[in-house]
């Protein structure tokens, strides 16, 4: 299932995704600047993100326990 951030999203956090955890595909916007620490992590089924050039920090663990 594709999960696509709202347009006009600036960070990225764990409480964004707390409801999506059957998300297997994840396109960010480019007004995206930050991905909060384990943002992404235990999104099990988690297969492909799009992360674009805006993004200019990732979290420590943003992804921990994907597979």
């Amino acid at each position: 299932m594709l999960f696509k951030i709202p347009d006009g999203t600036t960070v990225i956090s764990t409480n964004d995704l707390r409801t999506h955890k059957d998300m297997t595909d994840v396109s960010i916007p480019p007004t995206v600047e930050k991905i909060e620490d384990f943002a992404f992590s235990n999104l099990k089924n988690l297969r492909k993100v799009t992360i674009p050039a805006s993004v200019k920090e990732i979290g420590a663990c943003a992804f921990k326990g994907c597979d």
